[in-house]
């Protein structure tokens, strides 16, 4: 009798393919949950770092929080041993647990940070002392098998340095690049380059601004200055430090100066005002650019006038002095340009002219001669030898008095480029007609009309003689830029090339 052969599957293979089983399946559990632990570490990664941008952001701002910002941590209180035992575990990364550092921390939920500090992308709890420019994570994440409630703990979370093998007496060294992101109005600083030769991966960037002591701390490979002015930076790791390193946030004078602000170069010591900026250009449809007047009248004089310094009266047509007179009035918006040329610097200005005259064309004037009505015939012989009058002043006085800068700083008297035709009142035939280089006077900042010559009804004429100063108006080049400063009087913006 012949034994069958029996078909299917022994016990000892069901036995080696269960193991097996088992084996791909703890795999695959414990790849998943290494993946799991790595993107949760990646997600607390971001969130600090959110989080630390925005504190040194509005650390920049104020040095404290509002009290409607986050929740006081009053001792005792859960809150407040949720926050010793994380400062504890933290102290070796640059935390402290004293009495007074507690204190400056307040409690932000996720709903909290959105609704006062306007911080979304962030799914956990924290405590934040803005002072200090601290954050703690209430959650933490497990790393390396340990809990992390700060990015100092975690690798990497700064500035790594190539490893040199040996520990080095000598500084770090480092460059800096600066950009300005001109619609946030902030410059965004990277630390690159960084040289040290010896085993140090983590370096602290401390950055302040160059005529202070408040050294703040930039956490990532960039952080941003939140406004203009010279800076120094430095690394840190414990007793090393880099040597200081300056720089200067920048921007162009067209983007940040305003009609009313105070400037001065950075290599002189005289201030001048803003009296043209790039939104009165845009709101009136001009091109004058950025144009600065100088507060005071300039301390040399220049004469307008007879050229004898005293009043000549009773003159014929055809005197000298009265031929004199006329040329002074018909060459007064020239000699006052001309005069105002000698205080040109090119290093930061591509013109200069005097105040009164047209912003764009300084120069530019009626060439009308003036010619009396026929009911002045004491005017016959004047006629076609004075220029009529303009209108030049008019742009740059209502500016100056929308800017309340028309009265000198020292209340002197000082010139327009600008002339005016008078008639007296009430006429009749023998009606005086004046011919006026006008002034701001002094006190006052109003026009005055002060005469320069009239004709009387004997057909003579009567001569005066001024000298006063002049108020510059320069035009920034367009490369000037702002590097200090907060326009004011006391500390007016620096302009540099």
């Amino acid at each position: 009798m012949k034994n069958k052969k029996t078909s299917g599957i022994t016990l000892i293979s069901l036995v080696i393919t269960v193991i097996i089983l088992l084996i791909l399946a703890s795999i695959a559990t414990y790849s998943g949950i290494e993946v799991v632990k790595s993107s949760n570490v990646t997600a607390f990664t971001t969130e600090l770092k959110i989080l630390q941008t925005n504190v040194d952001k509005i650390r920049s701002q104020k040095q404290s929080f509002d009290e409607t910002e986050g929740e006081s941590i009053q001792t005792g209180s859960a809150r407040y041993n949720e926050l010793v035992e994380r400062l504890k575990i933290v102290k070796d990364y640059g935390y402290s647990d004293d009495a007074g550092s507690i204190a400056g921390y307040k409690f932000f939920s996720e709903q909290q940070l959105m609704d006062n500090l306007n911080i979304e992308g962030v799914k956990q709890s924290v405590f934040i002392n803005l002072e200090k420019r601290k954050v703690i994570s209430l959650e933490g994440v497990r790393y390396q098998n340990q809990k992390v409630y700060v990015l100092e703990q975690l690798p990497n979370n700064l500035y790594n340095v190539e490893y040199k093998g040996q520990e080095s007496s000598n500084k770090p060294t480092f460059d800096v690049t600066i950009k300005e992101t001109i619609e946030n109005e902030q410059w965004q600083v990277n630390i690159i380059n960084v040289q040290y030769a010896g085993d140090i991966e983590k370096w602290d960037v401390y950055y302040k601004k160059a005529n202070s002591n408040d050294w703040r701390v930039g956490r990532q490979g960039y952080f941003s200055l939140p406004e203009i002015g010279e800076y120094k930076i430095k690394l840190v790791n414990g007793d090393i430090q880099s040597e200081e390193v300056s720089i200067k946030a920048t921007t162009l004078a067209s983007t940040r100066l305003k009609a009313g602000d105070y400037v001065k170069y950075i290599d002189k010591t005289d201030k001048n005002i803003v009296l043209y900026d790039k939104k009165y250009d845009i709101q009136n449809g001009t091109n004058y650019g950025i144009q600065t007047i100088t507060p005071n009248p300039t301390t040399a004089k220049v004469e307008i006038g007879n050229g004898t310094g005293a009043a000549r009266d009773g003159l014929a047509y055809n005197n000298a002095v009265a031929t004199t007179t006329k040329n002074s009035y018909n060459n007064a918006i020239k000699r006052l340009n001309d005069e105002a040329q000698k205080y040109l610097n090119t290093k930061y200005e591509s013109s200069i002219r005097c105040v009164g005259s047209v912003p764009d064309k300084p120069y530019s004037e009626s060439t009308n001669m003036y010619v009396a009505p026929s009911k002045y015939p004491h005017m016959s012989n004047y006629n076609n030898t004075l220029k009529d009058g303009d209108t030049n002043r008019e742009i740059d006085y209502e500016q100056m008095k929308k800017l309340e800068i028309s009265k000198a700083e020292n209340n002197q008297t000082y010139w327009l480029a600008s002339r005016g035709v008078w008639i007296q009142s009430p006429e009749n035939t023998t009606t005086a007609i004046y011919f006026i280089v006008y002034n701001i006077w002094e006190n006052t900042g109003e026009i005055n009309d002060r005469n320069i010559c009239y004709v009387v009804s004997s057909a003579s004429m009567s001569t005066r003689s001024y000298s006063w100063g002049i108020r510059t108006v320069s035009t920034l080049k367009p490369e000037v830029k702002v590097s200090g400063g907060k326009g004011t009087s006391e500390e007016p913006y620096i302009l540099e090339i």
